[in-house]
């Protein structure tokens, strides 16, 4: 439990009551829970926080240094000796928005400084940082000048991330019809002479609709592959060959095994989860 003096609670009250600060405030300044400093004002009953006795030259001198002489709050208490919590509560009193900013303002001569450093090449964020202008207020002033914005950062480097895709992929699509030749060859033997991923070679082949040797089995090959797939996963009496190890010793792909299994009706393999078959 935080323990809390009477001085920090004389210090709470004169905070309150004179100077006008928020409990959330005084929790900050004096590094105690704003919970606690809720508490301490409901306990002690501290009476609810007043506008110091300004005048009316006072409220309109506070509105002139704000509005027109754009000094900030914590400027503005400095002269009156008073929280700038207070001043806020002032401004709010008198309506006057708290988001007024002091509007700068460029010679011909700055503009075309800033116009000519952007040309040079000089991104906006860098030239914002070091010469007091705003991002949207540069590229305003440049597109006022009728010279081209470029792309930002991001977006161009997307743009060229984009284009290296395609150029790639128009090396890849020239690489393939460089070395295709319609039925005399599959997507393997090719992947293989234009050393690119099997994959690749059939997205391609996909959108150029190119036409591949078909891998025919003779009827005494295709019997013994039916028997070698029936035989099932791997048991200690019953040595089977996987269907991907099947496929490299007829030399065809595994999806080819699969249609051939469904088109001719061979007998389910075993589960993998079921490698003993006949156990």
């Amino acid at each position: 439990m935080i323990h809390v003096s009477q001085k920090d609670i004389d210090c709470i009250k004169h905070l309150y009551e004179t100077e006008g600060f928020t409990a959330s405030a005084i929790a900050v300044k004096l590094n105690i829970p704003a919970s606690k400093i809720y508490a301490i004002i409901k306990g002690h009953k501290f009476t609810k926080r007043k506008l110091p006795n300004f005048s009316v030259t006072d409220l309109l001198n506070i509105k002139k240094l704000y509005v027109e002489e754009y000094h900030t709050a914590r400027e503005i208490a400095k002269m009156y000796n008073v929280s700038h919590w207070l001043i806020y509560k002032v401004l709010k009193y008198l309506n006057i928005p708290l988001t007024i900013k002091k509007p700068r303002k460029y010679t011909e001569e700055d503009i075309a400084k800033f116009v000519s450093v952007y040309e040079e090449g000089y991104s906006a964020a860098c030239i914002s940082g070091n010469c007091d202008i705003s991002i949207p207020h540069l590229l305003h002033l440049v597109r006022k000048h009728g010279k081209k914005v470029r792309n930002s950062g991001s977006r161009s480097k997307t743009i060229r991330k984009r284009n290296k895709k395609i150029q790639e992929e128009n090396e890849y699509e020239l690489r393939v019809m460089e070395h295709y030749i319609p039925y005399e060859q599959t997507r393997k033997e090719l992947s293989e002479k234009t050393n690119l991923p099997a994959w690749t070679v059939y997205k391609l082949a996909k959108q150029l609709n190119l036409k591949f040797k078909q891998c025919q089995l003779s009827q005494a090959k295709l019997n013994e592959l039916k028997t070698e797939y029936e035989k099932g996963w791997p048991t200690s009496s019953n040595e089977a060959l996987t269907v991907q190890e099947l496929a490299k010793k007829y030399k065809i792909g595994v999806s080819t095994i699969i249609i051939y299994a469904k088109k001719f009706g061979w007998k389910q393999r075993c589960n993998t989860s079921k490698r003993a078959c006949n156990g």
